[in-house]
């Protein structure tokens, strides 16, 4: 290499690029903003002996067109009770509305915590034409 690192400095010739992955997940719910708006995705992953397993929440990644549309095909889809069959945790339950997990979609994340969560991720967008049932953990890292 050519160009020398310079501690503390920034400079074109070293750029740090962040490590990316992407995965499908079910959506569960979503958690709602004051005034009614989306504020995040509560997301999961079939597992066995566990069922629909809770990966986390998504909030980055929407612009506001993009949440109301959203909130548009979420709503049809509300149930009163989680279709978790793992614990959520209170925090994000307390808020949450939950739907049928009918809904595929698509994630970018940095990577998995050691307790199956997902670390930064970001939407991307739904998926037409995928089964729910096929989305697993065992597919994630």
């Amino acid at each position: 290499m050519t160009s020398p690192y310079r501690p503390g400095r920034r400079s074109s010739d070293w750029v740090k690029t962040p490590l990316l992955n992407s995965a499908e997940v079910v959506v569960g719910g979503w958690e709602a903003t004051s005034r009614g708006g989306l504020r995040s995705l509560i997301v999961g992953a079939h597992a066995d002996q566990v069922g629909l397993m809770f990966v986390g929440r998504v909030g980055s990644g929407f612009t506001e067109a993009h949440r109301r549309r959203t909130l548009m095909l979420l709503r049809p889809l509300e149930r009163p009770t989680s279709p978790f069959d793992d614990h959520v945790p209170d925090e994000i339950a307390a808020h949450a509305r939950w739907i049928e997990p009918s809904l595929v979609g698509t994630v970018e994340y940095r990577e998995f915590t050691s307790d199956r969560r997902l670390r930064h991720p970001s939407w991307k967008g739904f998926r037409a034409g995928i089964d729910p049932r096929w989305v697993t953990v065992d597919e994630l890292p």
